[in-house]
């Protein structure tokens, strides 16, 4: 931790490890439509918040914001990107 993962296009970032805590996901996207970020664990499951799935971030346009996300266990995690622009996305504990 800290982790930074920069491109283009639809991609999942590799597996990262968490601990259990809070964390800021820091989200960059530019010259796009759409980007949709999904925290998923090493199953394959989107992280839920209050038992649904949550993406952290699923915006039209432009965007540049910061979610901050409770992780209630520890495991490898990655993170599911679709955008048609350049992003970045960074994760660091709150």
């Amino acid at each position: 931790m800290p982790q930074t993962f920069t491109g283009a296009a639809n991609k999942a970032t590799p597996f990262f490890r968490i601990d259990e805590g809070t964390y800021n996901f820091s989200i960059i996207a530019a010259n796009n439509d759409v980007v949709g970020v999904h925290l998923m664990d090493f199953e394959g499951n989107d992280i839920e918040v209050d038992y649904r799935e949550m993406p952290l971030a699923f915006h039209e346009g432009l965007y540049d914001d910061v979610v901050t996300v409770a992780v209630n266990e520890s495991n490898n995690y990655l993170m599911n990107v679709i955008c048609d622009g350049n992003r970045t996305v960074s994760v660091a504990e709150a």
